[in-house]
């Protein structure tokens, strides 16, 4: 993904994705770099950790932890 403001708080770590800046030829070399060392992703790892943070019940207890420090 490029570097435009959310993906690099997604890609933490060069095993969930490649950050690249915003031009066609970083993008390009990027898509052809994963695509090159495919094997090295693992989904299950990144479908886990997409769970531990994005899923609706993850987003939902940030939401609420948020709330109560507010009211608190």
């Amino acid at each position: 993904s490029t570097r435009c403001g959310g993906p690099e708080n997604i890609i933490v770590n060069s095993s969930l994705g490649v950050l690249c800046e915003q031009t066609q030829e970083s993008l390009s070399a990027a898509m052809l770099k994963v695509k090159s060392e495919q094997a090295s992703y693992n989904a299950n790892s990144i479908r886990q950790r997409t769970l531990e943070h994005y899923s609706e019940e993850a987003v939902a207890l940030k939401l609420r932890a948020i709330y109560r420090n507010v009211l608190s």
